[in-house]
């Protein structure tokens, strides 16, 4: 669970999104960094 879902490990979408949104895969990998 260290690497995201998606081609986009930095993406500020994903990773600005909030741990309950839809895109908490990039958020969760961005927050628990």
């Amino acid at each position: 669970m260290m690497a995201p879902h998606f081609p986009e490990p930095v993406n500020p979408a994903l990773a600005g999104s909030a741990p309950g949104d839809p895109d908490a895969g990039g958020a969760a990998f961005e927050s628990d960094g």
